[in-house]
């Protein structure tokens, strides 16, 4: 109930600025996402402040489980990301979009019982589709390169080599 009630006011408080553009100065936003798949979840979070029109830095938090049958593989990512979006249109604004984190990888299983930490570098492309006054939806597509991973994980080929295809998809509640 406590949950419920705090949705619903930060969804009645985002009114609040209806008449100021979505991506103005001292808007803040809240991120949710989850997912999954066979054998897989995943559930995050992020925050996001505009510091100028336009400019949004966030920080996040991620959880992924992945079972792969004879072994398993847990993933806590924290990371800090920048959002430009390049006009503030209605229904569909598109932004550009920087990200760096670090990741804690912990696998057990299949010969492969150890903890990594390695780091992540992105970019990309994203459009911020308004669903009503305080809700969006945001798509992005980009390219992400993982850095100072151990060798162990590229022989096993646990994390991929070179930069890769990134996609998200998630909420956006601005107040």
């Amino acid at each position: 109930m406590r949950y419920l009630l705090s949705l619903l006011f930060i969804l009645v408080a985002g009114t609040a600025f209806a008449d100021s553009g979505r991506f103005s100065k001292g808007r803040m936003s809240l991120g949710v996402g989850a997912g999954g798949g066979s054998g897989s979840f995943v559930v995050s979070g992020n925050y996001g402040y505009f510091v100028v029109d336009r400019l949004r830095p966030d920080i996040g938090l991620s959880y992924q489980y992945q079972d792969f049958g004879n072994a398993n593989a847990q993933q806590i990512r924290g990371n800090l990301s920048l959002r430009y979006y390049l006009v503030d249109a209605d229904p569909i604004s598109p932004f550009l979009i920087t990200s760096g984190g670090i990741i804690q990888l912990i696998h057990s299983g299949a010969g492969l019982d150890d903890s990594f930490t390695y780091y992540s570098v992105a970019g990309g492309l994203g459009g911020n589709m308004r669903l009503s006054r305080t809700l969006a939806m945001e798509v992005v597509v980009g390219g992400i390169q993982y850095l100072g991973v151990a060798q162990e994980l590229l022989d096993r080929e646990a994390v991929d080599e070179g930069v890769n295809f990134w996609w998200n998809l998630g909420l956006q509640i601005s107040f």
